[in-house]
């Protein structure tokens, strides 16, 4: 990406997303945060260290992953969800937060996100709250 300030590189992780690829290394050790959304989460355009969830981690010392992609929209989010938080959530003992961040014109089924709980368990199901305003 050139916006007018030069080309911006990075490296991806090992499953293709941006983020440092040794932090999945310390999901056991640390709390940490889940960043989920479309290319601004993913930080297209910007440098490393000005990313959301790279900037989210400086200010609270948490580790942050960044599950971000352009394009994605709703459906996406929901496929992140079922991939990814089943299998990360248990793998601390600390409390996981999942940060999702949309545009206003991104229309959430809640039909969909309600038949993800039901294929999650309970803690995993308060993470899912809060990405539906709900009061836990």
């Amino acid at each position: 990406c050139n916006e007018g300030y030069g080309l911006i590189k990075y490296k991806s992780d090992r499953f293709g997303l941006r983020n440092e690829d040794k932090k999945w290394d310390l999901l056991t050790e640390k709390p940490y945060n889940i960043f989920i959304g479309d290319s601004f989460v993913h930080g297209f355009c910007v440098k490393d260290e000005k990313t959301i969830s790279n900037l989210y981690e400086k200010e609270t010392n948490q580790i942050s992953l960044n599950l971000g992609y352009g394009s994605n929209d709703p459906y996406n989010y929901v496929a992140i969800l079922k991939t990814f938080l089943k299998d990360l959530i248990p793998l601390s003992n600390q409390n996981v937060k999942i940060i999702l961040i949309t545009k206003i014109r991104d229309e959430i089924k809640f039909n969909n996100l309600d038949e993800l709980k039901g294929q999650l368990k309970k803690d995993e199901i308060k993470s899912i709250n809060i990405l539906n305003n709900e009061k836990i």
